[in-house]
């Protein structure tokens, strides 16, 4: 038997040689709860809320992504990858090296195992590039359901392409222009626009063989590159405008980790992170000239990555040459998403991922039912009608309103001393998709004024660099309104439907039902002085009916 070669597995029960820690096949078969699928089609069971889980077992690392159910912006229970390196043999040998085909399995026993204890009901496996070329495929997928019970789909290249292609539209809907998945041994291409996935390709010059080929010879990996793509007729003809080019993939996310650095990030998320083409190009062009052990010093960057971040930025600067893409975008959301997504019905799909999100979090977390609703119906007209002070609010910032609406308990069962900066941080730097960095900043404004919050404290400030001065105005007027709101319905539903918001001869007027008169009080006055100030409006209040 060579090194390459892929080991027939012991019997259960039998000593398994270098692995004395695995599992016997026979303690992990039946109590495992598994759904092939194909080629990642969830079964519709999946569905829902029950946690399910995602095991992608690429060239480079073998992933293991535990998600609360199937929806349209799913929650992440566990998330971990093992840098394995299957594709690091394949392009020389045809076959995957031994030593990362025992480190593999014995990752997918723990992942079996750990599932089986997290109450998963369902896990699709996929295996890409190593796994698809490799001679020992299909014999490494064999061994991995005898000593595991996984069952593992091979994921054919144009369906990679269009499963990551689907995982970037979850996180922008409104996509437009070309999806880059570069992995160990591959890398994905495919036209995104109209909420749909056009042309596909899968080309091998994936990092690790592009790495293990050339080694640091980048004239002849330029080379390669430059000839893989010219393979793809409609990559030669360039016959579309590529609007913005969406990367995907570990190597091209710790490539962005680079150019955060160099752009000095105000927000160190990668999900939305946006760059110039043209810059990110030069800084490619910087990055793939320089050494992996510098490029490992900067903070967020892996060691392992940074092996193969010279490649990963030469194949970013040969594509972005014949294609000028307007903007370089980091998506979070790749293959595993994708798969998600392409389980959820169409209506779903059509969902705002951003909102169902903040929805989500709403039901969470609000003190008493429905209130996130009469909230924007209580303040609607500031906002609604030809003569509201803040009828010039564009569609973007509607959004950013029930957002906040929903948002606006997200902290109450914090300290009260630290619920404005807990509030702040989770949007910052919350799980979310479908929401710029700019637009991050904003809603984390109206909410720090939300909860009384200094306009000067270092979150605010922070804030402000992604927002110009016309958009904190309109943020923080919000805060004051919500935060008026708040006070005077204690979180509940009822109080705000017996009062509300009037424009009448050019005052904000509080108008409140008979018999309701006494939910206002001097703190309501003040706040509601507070909201006539931002608004250069006199203010005051009456009673109806």
């Amino acid at each position: 038997m060579s090194g390459a070669d892929v080991p027939p597995s012991a019997a259960a029960g039998e000593p398994k040689t270098g692995a004395q820690h695995r599992r016997p096949a026979d303690e992990v078969k039946g109590r495992l709860s598994l759904f092939p699928g194909a080629f990642g089609e969830l079964a519709p069971h999946a569905v829902g809320r029950e946690p399910l889980a995602v095991i992608d077992i690429g060239s480079n690392s073998v992933r293991l992504v535990v998600f609360e159910g199937c929806t349209r912006h799913p929650q992440t229970l566990f998330n971990e990858k093992v840098l394995c390196g299957l594709g690091r043999g394949v392009g020389a040998t045809g076959r995957m090296d031994r030593q990362a085909v025992d480190q593999a399995i014995a990752t997918l026993q723990r992942y079996a195992l750990l599932c089986q204890t997290m109450g998963v009901q369902a896990v699709e496996a996929v295996a890409t590039a190593a796994v698809r070329e490799a001679e020992d495929g299909a014999l490494f997928v064999e061994r991995v359901a005898r000593e595991t019970g996984i069952a593992v789909q091979i994921l054919p290249g144009a369906e990679e392409a269009r499963l990551s292609a689907l995982g970037v539209l979850s996180a922008f809907p409104d996509a437009r222009g070309l999806m880059g998945d570069l992995g160990g041994g591959s890398l994905e291409l495919a036209e995104l626009g109209d909420g749909g996935v056009g042309r596909q390709a899968s080309l091998s010059i994936g990092s690790v063989r592009l790495k293990g080929r050339f080694g640091s010879d980048l004239e002849a990996t330029r080379a390669a590159v430059a000839a893989a793509l010219d393979s793809v007729p409609w990559l030669v003809a360039n016959d579309h405008e590529v609007v913005n080019f969406y990367a995907v993939g570990g190597a091209w996310r710790a490539l962005a980790r680079v150019m955060m650095a160099h752009e000095h990030a105000v927000l160190p998320i990668l999900q939305g992170f946006s760059v110039d083409g043209g810059r990110a190009r030069d800084l490619a062009q910087v990055i793939a000239r320089q050494e992996p052990e510098s490029l490992a010093r900067i903070p967020g960057v892996p060691a392992q990555r940074a092996e193969l971040l010279p490649q990963a930025a030469l194949v970013l600067d040969t594509l972005f040459a014949r294609l000028a893409p307007a903007r370089f975008v980091v998506s979070a959301f790749g293959l595993r998403e994708g798969l998600l997504f392409a389980s959820l019905p169409q209506e779903e799909r059509r969902a705002d991922p951003f909102l169902a999100a903040c929805r989500d979090i709403a039901r969470r977390h609000e003190r008493f039912p429905a209130h996130a609703q009469a909230l924007m119906t209580w303040i609607a007209p500031l906002y609604e009608g030809p003569d509201a002070p803040c009828a010039s609010e564009s569609a973007a910032e509607r959004r950013l309103r029930e957002a906040a609406a929903l948002l606006a308990d997200i902290s109450w069962r914090g300290h009260p001393d630290f619920r404005a900066e807990r509030a702040v941080m989770e949007v910052l730097y919350g799980h979310f998709v479908g929401v710029t960095h700019a637009e991050r900043a904003w809603l984390a404004l109206a909410l720090n004024t939300l909860y009384g919050a200094s306009s000067s404290t270092s979150l605010a400030r922070l804030c402000r660099r992604l927002v110009d001065d016309e958009a904190r105005r309109r943020a923080e007027i919000l805060g004051v309104a919500l935060r008026l709101a708040q006070r005077l319905s204690g979180g509940t539903r009822e109080p705000l439907e017996r009062t509300r918001l009037a424009l009448i001869n050019g005052r904000l007027v509080l108008s409140v039902k008979r018999g309701a008169e006494c939910l206002v009080n001097d703190v309501v006055e003040r706040r509601l002085a507070a909201l006539a100030r931002r608004l250069d409006l006199e203010w005051g209040t009456t009673k109806e009916g």
